[in-house]
């Protein structure tokens, strides 16, 4: 099996403007949150033929990432991917990061792919069979899984408990 190819890139200022109301995405703008100045480093992933958007982050707050660097604590977030249906929301700049950071991540392409497609089923089954205890942990609370619920092929009503479980 070839290894995914690793893309970094940013996700254009368009994505969140087109995307205002998606639930749980840093960043949103408005006056709380407004764009930051040096763009929004994202690894691009091919899943089931939707196309994520996994940030790159400084200290995330979950176990749910794929850590790049120990010492800097950064990594990748799984929690707050999006999906991309749109090539325009993405730069064709590429996102800077350090040399050994990359290397390691396309050494590890394979493993990111894996990890994050368990996150994303584990989140779908959850879905399904209505496990609050998954849905409430801190992996799933406030992930943005929440707004694909139509693309990962579940259903509108589970949208609208899982919204429900959350506000309680």
């Amino acid at each position: 099996m070839p290894k995914p190819k690793i893309k970094i890139l940013k996700l254009n200022p368009c994505f969140f403007h087109e995307n205002q109301h998606l639930q749980d995405v840093l960043d949103k703008v408005n006056d709380r949150y407004p764009i930051k100045e040096r763009g929004y480093g994202v690894v691009t992933l091919q899943l089931n033929h939707l196309l994520f958007a996994i940030p790159l982050r400084s200290h995330p707050k979950t176990k749910s990432c794929f850590v790049l660097n120990p010492q800097k604590k950064s990594g990748l977030d799984f929690t707050k991917a999006v999906l991309i249906t749109d090539k325009a929301h993405l730069s064709d700049v590429p996102f800077m990061i350090p040399r050994a950071e990359y290397d390691f991540l396309e050494k590890n392409s394979h493993r990111v792919t894996v990890k994050f497609e368990k996150y994303v089923t584990k989140y779908c089954r959850a879905v399904e069979k209505e496990d609050i205890n998954i849905l409430q942990s801190p992996d799933y609370r406030f992930s943005t899984l929440i707004n694909y619920h139509k693309a990962l092929g579940l259903s509108r009503r589970s949208k609208q408990r899982v919204l429900a479980e959350r506000s309680s």
